[in-house]
């Protein structure tokens, strides 16, 4: 990396993204996080086919083009545009994604389980 122009960041995530207004990166739950914290992602993914990774795995969605919400920048002139644009993913995306912590849920399973050893 150009450390002219790069700085290593050893923040918490959450505080060095609270101190960005727009995040770039692969695909990863880190996008879905930096939307929840109301910061823009940009996913770049350069992908000759749009179908698979970089390392050759197949693209999955969210981050494979199927979400109506989500766009993703495959090259570096899509990231490009979508910088200049001021891209935001429309954040009804975490809807499809983030499912809010149910205790209860999580209680129902243990018991599940321990009822089957039981017997």
């Amino acid at each position: 990396l150009d450390m002219s122009f790069y700085e290593m960041d050893k923040e918490e995530f959450s505080v060095s993204v609270s101190k960005a207004t727009m995040c770039i990166g692969q695909p990863s739950s880190t996008m879905l996080e930096s939307l929840r914290m109301g910061v823009s992602y940009i996913v770049y993914e350069p992908s000759e086919d749009g179908l698979h990774l970089m390392n050759g795995r197949l693209l999955y969605p969210p981050y494979d083009g199927s979400d109506k919400y989500l766009r993703i920048a495959t090259s570096e002139e899509d990231l490009d545009r979508m910088i200049c644009e001021r891209y935001v993913p429309d954040v009804r995306l975490l809807d499809e994604y983030m499912i809010p912590f149910d205790g209860a849920r999580i209680k129902k399973v243990i018991d599940d389980w321990k009822s089957k050893i039981k017997k």
